[in-house]
C-alpha cells in the first residue's frame, strides 16, 4: 500500500471490488469540453443518481440535483470562478440546464445525457418530444 495526499493506494487485482467511483459517458470524449469539464459532469451523474433515488423530479419527471459552486470549487481544489466557468461550458455544450430558484434558493441543475449511455431511448426521445411541444 502507498499514500498520495492522504489517499491510501492498493493495486487493483482481479478480485479487486470498486466501490465508489465516477460514471463517464464515453460520448464526452468526442466534445469539445475540457477534462475539468468531464470530472464536473460525472459529479453531477453520480449527484443524479442519488436525486433519482429520492425522486427528485419537476412536474415532467425530469431529475435535478443541487450542487453549490463552492462546494464544486472544493471538490476540483479550484476556485469558485472556476467552477463557475466549468458550469458554463457544460451548459453552454448541451449537457446542463440550470434553473435560478430564486434568492437564497440552490439552483436546480438538470443534465442532459448522451443517448448512448440511455437504456430506455425510445421512452426518453417520446419525453423529449412532448417536453418541446
Amino acid at each position: 500500500m502507498i499514500e498520495n495526499q492522504g489517499v491510501k493506494l492498493v493495486p487493483f487485482r482481479r478480485e479487486t471490488k470498486l466501490t465508489r467511483y465516477l460514471a463517464l459517458p464515453k460520448e464526452l470524449l468526442k466534445l469539445n469540453i475540457s477534462p475539468t469539464a468531464m470530472v464536473v459532469y460525472a459529479l453531477l451523474l453520480d449527484r443524479a443518481n442519488l436525486s433519482q433515488k429520492n425522486s427528485w423530479t419537476d412536474e415532467r419527471g425530469r431529475v435535478y440535483v443541487h450542487f453549490a459552486t463552492e462546494n464544486m470549487a472544493q471538490y476540483l481544489g479550484q476556485s469558485e470562478g472556476s467552477a463557475r466557468r466549468v458550469m458554463k461550458s457544460l451548459e453552454d455544450h448541451g449537457l446542463i440546464k440550470r434553473v435560478n430558484k430564486g434568492f437564497k434558493h440552490p439552483n436546480e441543475i438538470f443534465l442532459w445525457v448522451p443517448t448512448g449511455s440511455v437504456d430506455n431511448l425510445v421512452e426518453t426521445v417520446r419525453a423529449d418530444m412532448a417536453d418541446a411541444s
